[in-house]
C-alpha cells in the first residue's frame, strides 16, 4: 500500500513538499483479524517504527469524517 496524492488541511505554504510515505500493512490473522499493523517497509527502524490498530478502537473513514 503506497500513499500518493495527499491532501492537507489548513494552510498548504506550511508544507515545501509532501512527506514520502511508503507504508506496509500486516494482519495478525488472515481469516478473523483484530489487529492491523502499519509500517514502513524501507525504514531502517522496522522493529521499533510502527502503528498497531485493534478492531475494538479503530473506526472507518466514514465515521472519522
Amino acid at each position: 500500500m503506497a500513499v500518493d496524492n495527499c491532501e492537507a488541511s489548513g494552510e498548504l505554504e506550511q508544507l515545501d513538499e509532501y512527506p514520502d510515505l511508503c507504508l506496509d500493512w500486516a494482519y495478525d490473522e488472515g481469516s478473523s483479524p483484530t489487529t492491523l499493523t502499519l509500517f514502513d517497509p524501507r525504514g531502517s527502524r522496522l522493529a521499533t517504527a510502527w502503528i498497531t490498530v485493534d478492531d475494538d478502537t479503530g473506526v472507518s473513514l466514514e465515521q472519522a469524517r
